[in-house]
């Protein structure tokens, strides 16, 4: 009988040091915050891509549009064969602010996305421009459209190749 004493003191003593050792274990995993994950650079190029196209769309803020480009952008659009190293060559270029230029109606989105990639520092977007009204002429370039954006680590349009199956009108000889 005695050596039952022993086996159950013993039982009883390593249940109480187990269950002790189970609460300070809870307690401390409940006190403990579980380290904060490193922010996915992709996710954050992913937010300013988007905001990106959601300007572009509206086409209503040149400054803001301009405001995703350093200043020491280097575009190129392929179809029009127009290079520029720098950022003013493009303002030229895309000329927002020209009154010649206006959406159908001002809700409009500029152009429907229709495939959009992330990667890196690389966005990859397809689309379709809307029709809009040039000079007072409707045009309707309802090809696809595809741009290449290059960003550096400040999440800012380094590089950009515009692949725009333009009217032939427009082509240069």
């Amino acid at each position: 009988m005695k050596t039952l004493k022993i086996a159950y003191s013993n039982i009883l003593i390593l249940l109480l040091a187990g269950g002790l050792w189970g609460l300070t274990t809870c307690n401390e995993a409940a006190v403990t915050s579980p380290p904060t994950p490193a922010p996915d650079p992709t996710a954050e190029l992913q937010k300013v891509v988007e905001d990106y196209i959601a300007t572009y769309q509206a086409r209503e803020d040149w400054g803001k549009l301009l405001s995703f480009y350093s200043d020491s952008l280097y575009f190129i659009d392929i179809n029009m064969k127009y290079e520029f190293h720098d950022k003013t060559g493009f303002m030229e270029f895309y000329d927002w602010p020209n009154p010649q230029f206006s959406k159908l109606t001002p809700d409009q989105e500029h152009f429907l996305v229709e495939d959009l990639i992330v990667k890196d520092n690389t966005a990859i977007i397809k689309g379709r421009f809307q029709p809009f009204y040039w000079k007072g002429d409707l045009k309707e370039w309802t090809e696809l459209f595809t741009m290449w954006l290059h960003f550096d680590d400040d999440h800012k349009i380094i590089r950009q190749y515009d692949f725009i199956k333009y009217p032939k009108q427009f082509l240069p000889e």
